[in-house]
């Protein structure tokens, strides 16, 4: 008789000892659900936040790299835009020099 006794007082006590612990957590479950939820939501917005602060960074980056591209392309287009204009002014001032020597050698073979 006295076994089951301190059985039950084990027992009872054990139960005891749960059921605070158990209303406790029963209780803020969902204030833990929500704190969590509110954690990974944070969490991925942070990670979001680094993703575009990385992409503007790499557009920092790459823009002024891509401008300096543009910028030489650019100026070797002048240039060779300038080639052609003098290539252009040599070739009249050829073909006008070689004008020039027939009309003067007809002139020649004229006198």
């Amino acid at each position: 008789m006295l076994l089951k006794q301190s059985q039950r007082t084990t027992i009872l006590s054990q139960q005891q000892q749960r059921l605070p612990v158990q209303r406790l957590f029963d209780g803020r479950t969902p204030l833990i659900r929500k704190l969590t939820h509110q954690t990974q939501q944070a969490k991925q917005l942070l990670l979001l936040q680094r993703r575009q602060s990385e992409e503007q960074r790499a557009q920092q980056i790459q823009r002024p790299a891509e401008e300096h591209h543009s910028q030489l392309q650019h100026e070797q287009l002048e240039q060779m835009q300038m080639q052609q204009k003098q290539q252009k002014q040599l070739l009249l001032q050829r073909q006008m020099q070689m004008q020039q020597q027939m009309y003067n050698q007809q002139q020649m073979q004229n006198q």
